[in-house]
C-alpha cells in the first residue's frame, strides 16, 4: 500500500485537472445564465417601451412651437390632433402604468421569459451544482493545507475551529442550501436572487 507522502503530489494533480475542468464547465454555465438574464431584461425593456409615451409630448411640444410660430390653422389643427393623439396614447397605457405604481407589476415580462426559457432551473442547478463541487474541493484543499501547518497536537475540533477552513465550510455549505433550493423555489423570487448570487463578482 503506498504512503501517503507518496500518493500526495498525484492526489494534488487530480484535484488541478478536476479544478481546471469544473472551472471551465462553470464559465460555460455562468455564460448561459447571464445570457438568458440579457434575454429577460430584453423583454422587460420591450414592454417598457410599450408604456413609454413621451415621443407623443415630444410631437405635442413640437406642434405647439410650431403653432406659436407660424399661428395658423393648419398648425393649430396639427397641435390639437397631437394632443388628441398623446391623451389617448396614454389612456391605453394607463393600466399598465397602474399596475406597475400599485403593485410592482412588470408589465408580464417575467412571465413571458418564463414561458420561454421553462428550463431556467436546470441552467441554475447545473451552475450551483459546479460551483458546490469547487467549494467542496477548495474545502478540501485548504483543509489539508490547514491541517500540515498545524502539525501533531492539534485535533479535528481544532482544524475545524480554523477561520480559513470555517470560511470554506461556509461557502460549500451556502453552495449546497442554494442547490437544495432550487427544485421548490418560487420562480420570481429565485431568479433574481440566483442571478446575483452567480455572477455577483
Amino acid at each position: 500500500m503506498k504512503s501517503a507522502a507518496l500518493t500526495a503530489p498525484v492526489t494534488r494533480a487530480i484535484r488541478r485537472v478536476k479544478g481546471v475542468v469544473n472551472g471551465s464547465k462553470l464559465k460555460a454555465a455562468l455564460a448561459e445564465v447571464s445570457r438568458l438574464e440579457q434575454a429577460r431584461q430584453e423583454i422587460q425593456r420591450e414592454i417598457d417601451a410599450q408604456i413609454d409615451t413621451s415621443r407623443f409630448q415630444q410631437a405635442v411640444e413640437k406642434a405647439r412651437a410650431r403653432f406659436e410660430s407660424e399661428k395658423t390653422v393648419d398648425s393649430e389643427i396639427k397641435l390639437i390632433l397631437t394632443q388628441l393623439a398623446a391623451a389617448e396614447a396614454d389612456r391605453r397605457v394607463q393600466p399598465m402604468r397602474y399596475a406597475r405604481l400599485r403593485y410592482g407589476s412588470d408589465g408580464g415580462a417575467f412571465a413571458e421569459w418564463l414561458r420561454k426559457t421553462p428550463q431556467w432551473r436546470s441552467i441554475l442547478e447545473t451552475a450551483c451544482r459546479i460551483k458546490l463541487e469547487l467549494a467542496k474541493a477548495e474545502h478540501e484543499n485548504i483543509s489539508a493545507t490547514v491541517r500540515q501547518q498545524l502539525g501533531d497536537g492539534f485535533d479535528s475540533d481544532d482544524l475545524e475551529a480554523e477561520p480559513r477552513v470555517k470560511r470554506a465550510r461556509r461557502e460549500t455549505e451556502r453552495w449546497g442550501g442554494l442547490l437544495a433550493g432550487i427544485a421548490r423555489a418560487d420562480p420570481a423570487e429565485a431568479w433574481p436572487r440566483y442571478v446575483r448570487c452567480l455572477l455577483s463578482k
